[in-house]
């Protein structure tokens, strides 16, 4: 799987991208698209990709069950409340990248030795897997799988009459805009959705009792999906992506190229910095 993937990374690599309009042109049109790798429906009348031009809604009660119950027994979604949850315990393999990152920097915020042996055990395998991955998917980590995976989880709670449209906008609009300032193109983030979508499976293994065996097959398809969607004429590679500031700086250090030192830090994350810092790379002080 992982040649496969370095494979399609080399070739997207050399491809002409499609550039969009500015994001903000296209935002509300954008946050649609991300979600076309996401797990399928278990239901025969919405589309296997979510569908890209609409959002859906099912007709009735009885359509209504299907993403509904899907929502519960996946994700234990069952309210508007639980929705909001759920992203913090499905879709941190970001977070998760940042912290092998850190680790391979010497730069760990909490200290390991407090782990008991099944702990220790399980954060090496962790960043082993996050080590090999690394090696495809570089600093881009895993955001697309927890933005990509985000939406979708939203947009089967919309189509379950769970939340509003309006609802949906406020949980999702501003991670559409962070894969958009965070990717260059289509090949980017399908190959950060791979291999984070490979890194959440094989780090909950163990807890459910899966094979490897067992969830090949599942990425498989998953690649298969991605190399259509970016081949000519596949809906990612048609609409090209979104340029989010058409006219922006060329910042010293990419956003993706930044290790986060103190990744639990819960007060606000953001301050002001002149462009001596940002820009030309000067240090502060």
């Amino acid at each position: 799987m992982l040649q496969d993937l370095k494979a399609f990374g080399s070739k997207a690599d050399k491809l002409k991208w499609r550039a969009s309009t500015a994001f903000e042109d296209d935002r509300r049109a954008f946050v649609l698209r991300p979600s076309a790798l996401s797990y399928r429906f278990p239901d025969p009348i919405i589309p296997p990709d979510l569908g890209h031009e609409r959002f859906f809604g099912c007709p009735n009660e009885t359509n209504k069950f299907a993403p509904g119950n899907y929502l519960k027994k996946r994700y234990g979604v069952t309210d508007v409340a639980t929705l909001f949850k759920a992203p913090k315990l499905y879709h941190g393999s970001h977070d998760k990248f940042d912290w092998f990152r850190a680790h391979r920097a010497g730069r760990m915020s909490f200290d390991l030795t407090g782990f008991n042996d099944d702990e220790a055990l399980r954060f090496e395998n962790m960043m082993a897997v996050a080590e090999r991955l690394s090696k495809v998917c570089g600093n881009r980590g895993f955001l697309a799988w927890d933005v990509g995976d985000g939406i979708a989880l939203c947009r089967r709670a919309l189509a379950a009459g769970l939340i509003s449209l309006n609802c949906f906008w406020l949980a999702r609009d501003s991670m559409a805009a962070r894969v958009a300032a965070y990717y260059d193109d289509w090949g980017e983030y399908g190959l950060s959705y791979v291999c984070g979508d490979i890194f959440q499976i094989f780090t909950c293994m163990n807890k459910r009792d899966m094979t490897e065996a067992m969830v090949t097959p599942f990425i498989r398809e998953k690649l298969n999906r991605m190399r259509a969607l970016t081949a000519p004429g596949g809906l990612w590679r048609a609409l090209g992506w979104p340029k989010h500031y058409p006219y922006g700086k060329k910042l010293a250090i990419a956003e993706k190229d930044i290790i986060p030192m103190i990744p639990d830090y819960v007060n606000p994350k953001i301050c002001r910095a002149t462009d001596r810092i940002v820009v030309d790379g000067s240090k502060v002080g």
